[in-house]
């Protein structure tokens, strides 16, 4: 009887013990964060932020039930250099990311995910263009850096290489595979989605406006992540933070894209932060922020 009194004893132990560890040591109360960066997108073009034509259901309740912030503005309307500040806390002649697909960040510059990792987090990234590849140096940090499927060459998308990239199914897909498996201790997860950056690729329903139609898709995508955290009962646990990295000119004091002008249009992004029970419902805040204040926050 002793014996067996023993063997119970160390099973209870055991599983504990595994349990202790699954839940992040004891430190479960932490929140998690999930950093979604939307490319390519103009504040003014989601319901949350006034536009009457999008169909944008997912931030806009995200916007409902968190904080939206009306004047924030990117440091630089380009990708590589504009996440590279998000991911630093630095501006593009502090960090040395100033041009896509010239620059690759230092290794002496602390990162985001760094950070994080460094306190115990699960780090894992999702990328939807080869403009964010690896070999630009925004992946230290994390244990995966998910950039393995953005095309290197295929006619849907463009023969030049700073505009390949992966649909928003795809990249949401993935994170999700990540996030079933690693969701029940601290993670901090970054997704990244390109669609309405050109050329424009998802022909949905509903809208007349080409990159109207992406941003919508982009945002049923968000509502897939969204969903899996209240399906596990995480959402209460999660901080999102949803920001966009630059915008688009659309035509805009005569520039369609973005990269050479610094109005409106391509500088003022959305930024939306909600979730774990910690920020007031609906807020709007004016106050003039941008993307560099992000790591520090």
């Amino acid at each position: 009887m002793k014996r067996w009194f023993l063997i119970l004893i160390a099973v209870i132990t055991l599983v504990a013990v595994i349990l202790l560890l699954r839940t992040g040591g004891g430190r479960s109360d932490r929140p998690n964060l999930l950093l979604i960066t939307m490319d390519t997108t103009r504040a003014d073009h989601l319901g949350c932020y006034g536009y009457a034509a999008a169909r944008t259901p997912a931030l806009d309740k995200l916007a409902e039930s968190g904080v939206r912030f009306s004047r924030f503005f990117c440091n630089v309307p380009l990708t590589l250099p504009s996440h590279a500040t998000m991911m630093t806390g630095l501006y593009p002649p502090e960090h040395g990311c100033r041009v896509n697909g010239a620059h690759v960040l230092s290794e002496e510059i602390p990162t985001l995910a760094e950070v994080f990792s460094s306190h115990g987090y699960q780090t894992a990234a999702f990328v939807a263009a080869f403009v964010l590849d690896s070999k630009f140096g925004l992946d230290r940090g994390f244990r995966i850096y998910d950039d393995y499927e953005v095309p290197t060459s295929d006619d849907i998308y463009d023969d030049n290489a700073m505009y390949r990239y992966r649909r928003g199914d795809k990249v949401a897909g993935a994170a999700l595979r990540w996030l079933k498996k690693h969701s029940r201790r601290p993670f901090f997860c970054w997704v990244h989605f390109f669609d309405p950056h050109r050329p424009y690729y998802f022909p949905g329903p509903g809208l007349s406006d080409a990159y109207d139609r992406e941003v919508a898709f982009m945002d049923s995508q968000i509502k897939r992540l969204i969903d899996y955290l209240k399906e596990e009962a995480l959402l209460e646990k999660t901080i999102i933070i949803a920001a966009g990295d630059h915008g688009e000119g659309l035509g805009d004091h005569g520039e369609e894209e973005h990269g050479l002008l610094l109005y409106d249009p391509v500088m003022r992004v959305p930024l939306i932060i909600s979730g774990a029970a910690r920020f007031p419902r609906g807020l709007e805040v004016t106050e003039l922020i941008s993307s560099v204040d992000l790591f520090s926050t």
